[in-house]
């Protein structure tokens, strides 16, 4: 996997305990924004991608703390996902293809925003062609 894929998102930035509930949006996102997006919450935590998968940190020969291994690119985006979906909200990829157009489309049906969500995948598509 790249992480400049491009992937359709259904995501909300609310939880569903939050006053207002759950308020579904719909984009196109990089594999490589996602990761950011989820580098950035995590900061304000003071936490990082590789202690959420657990990766140990280990003594290097001049005593430095290195972390044992280096995510890929693929666990990264993984858990970016996982994160930006955490805590009551939903956070949802698919595919740039036509299965993934419709699966997203569907899914946003039950979120009631199918008419932004076809939108995204008409403008996607049609900036595709160019």
């Amino acid at each position: 996997m790249k992480d400049n894929a491009t992937f359709f998102v259904l995501y909300s930035l609310t939880s569903c305990t939050d006053m207002c509930g759950q308020i579904p949006m719909v984009g196109t996102a990089t594999g490589k924004s996602i990761i950011e997006k989820a580098t950035k919450e995590l900061a304000y935590r003071n936490q990082t991608l590789d202690e959420m998968a657990g990766i140990e940190s280990i003594a290097d020969a001049a005593g430095k703390m290195v972390q044992a291994r280096e995510l890929t690119t693929t666990e990264a985006l993984d858990l970016s996902i996982e994160k930006l979906g955490d805590n009551g909200r939903f956070y949802n990829t698919f595919s740039t293809d036509h299965s993934g157009a419709t699966d997203f489309v569907e899914s946003a049906m039950r979120h009631g925003v199918a008419a932004d969500a076809q939108s995204v995948v008409d403008l996607f598509m049609a900036q595709r062609m160019v």
